[in-house]
């Protein structure tokens, strides 16, 4: 019973699972040889993001460490994500989406 419930309407639905696509560039995960192993790099790579944002916050009022921010920023970047002004995925905090739009239009002035 609970299987053809599930059947009804399956080949005209859409599943989110094809349709979601990474903000990350597909080589990151090339050695990754398990779900597991892209999960974490997904944890490491937001953790790394998020020590872009403190530093963003940090520096707020020192422009020449906001400048050397935003050039390293870029380089890190452009070999991470397939679009430098998409860096968060779905389900990113409504508080971090607003410090990550923030960061986003500063650092492409």
């Amino acid at each position: 019973m609970k299987n053809e419930i599930f059947e009804i309407g399956k080949s005209v639905l859409l599943s989110s699972a094809g349709n979601r696509k990474s903000i990350y560039k597909s080589e990151i995960f090339s050695e990754c040889k398990t779900d597991r192993e892209k999960k974490s790099m997904r944890i490491r790579l937001r953790r790394e993001r998020d020590k872009y944002l403190s530093a963003f916050l940090q520096y707020q009022k020192n422009p020449t460490k906001l400048s050397e921010l935003k050039k390293v920023w870029k380089e890190y970047a452009n070999k991470v994500y397939t679009d430098i002004n998409i860096i968060c995925d779905n389900n990113t905090s409504s508080e971090s989406i607003e410090l990550i739009k923030k960061f986003v239009a500063y650092m492409e002035k």
